[in-house]
């Protein structure tokens, strides 16, 4: 008697260890929301041009990153 319930105690934990190694964790694959649209900067011909076309860099920079943010769950740049 005392040999069935090793035998029966072995038996569980094998089957309990093969069980738990063959499960496996699927992730959940969303797909990506469109990006921002691609920056082409203009042709700059003076000073007020540059800081145009500065700030308009600028603001295309931000929104790349507030996209990405949204893509990955992060907060990093606080945005609300």
């Amino acid at each position: 008697m005392k040999h069935l319930i090793i035998y029966l105690i072995i038996f569980i934990s094998i089957f309990i260890v093969l069980s738990s190694c063959s499960t496996k964790t699927k992730y959940v694959k969303v797909p990506l929301s469109t990006p921002p649209e691609i920056f082409i900067i203009k042709a700059v011909t003076n000073r007020q041009d540059l800081m145009r076309r500065y700030q308009e860099s600028i603001i295309k920079i931000g929104e790349w990153q507030l996209w990405y943010n949204v893509q990955v769950s992060s907060n990093y740049y606080f945005y609300k």
